[in-house]
């Protein structure tokens, strides 16, 4: 069967998520993205770019919020 070979079929990536807080009304781009994602593999989790595993709070705030408190 094909696709028991799927894991050929993929290239796989070290870092595949980042993270960044943004201004309101400033839409990221995929090279805002690639940026991000390159940020985290060469210095790991920062303010700059992290993940949901190593949160940062938002600028101008010293404590990380959780989903469901931002969502409450």
């Amino acid at each position: 069967m094909p696709w028991r070979r799927r894991r050929g079929w993929f290239t796989p990536l070290a870092v595949y998520q980042a993270l960044w807080w943004l201004p309101v009304g400033d839409p990221p781009s995929v090279q805002d993205a690639r940026e991000r994602l390159d940020h985290i593999a060469r210095h790991g989790a920062t303010s700059h770019a992290f993940t949901f595993s190593q949160p940062f709070p938002a600028p101008g705030s010293d404590r990380i919020s959780s989903v469901q408190e931002m969502c409450a």
